[in-house]
């Protein structure tokens, strides 16, 4: 499938309504690649590349549905400005998730924690388990069971 790209705060919104806020999803796995999206063959991390990285999340639900799939999705983070991530139980599961634009015009993506003013206005004081501080947001469904099977 497609990746999806969020473009404006109404199709970040969108997005989180279709997972119900990601309540029950947990990380299945990410991927990180520093030169995911350069071009041409100078594909040297000798030299100073911008722009180009690419953090891409797995996302699945803790219930089967009815048909006894798994719902699953990814998330791609480009321009990677700032990452974390911490495991403080096992397994960590999302109970919500925010995803907003800030005052800046960067992206930022948190788990549980949410997100307040201080962290709006700057969002370098972001805090929380799983936050991603990037220029650019996609995601795509992978197993996605149409809504009645959930």
């Amino acid at each position: 499938m497609e990746w999806i790209g969020i473009d404006s705060q109404m199709a970040a919104d969108a997005m989180m309504e279709r997972l119900d806020g990601m309540h029950d999803w947990y990380v299945s796995g990410f991927s990180y690649d520093p030169l995911g999206r350069a071009g041409g063959t100078d594909l040297s991390l000798g030299r100073f590349k911008t722009e180009t990285d690419s953090l891409v999340v797995g996302f699945r639900y803790d219930s089967e549905s009815r048909d006894g799939v798994y719902p699953e999705f990814e998330m791609m983070f480009q321009e990677v400005y700032q990452l974390s991530f911490s495991s403080n139980r096992d397994p960590d599961p999302i109970y919500e998730a925010t995803l907003r634009k800030s005052i800046q015009g960067v992206w930022i993506f948190a788990d549980d924690s949410g997100l307040t003013d201080k962290e709006m206005d700057d969002e370098r004081s972001c805090l929380g388990c799983f936050w991603v501080r990037c220029g650019a947001v996609f995601w795509r469904p992978l197993t996605f069971p149409d809504a009645e099977d959930w």
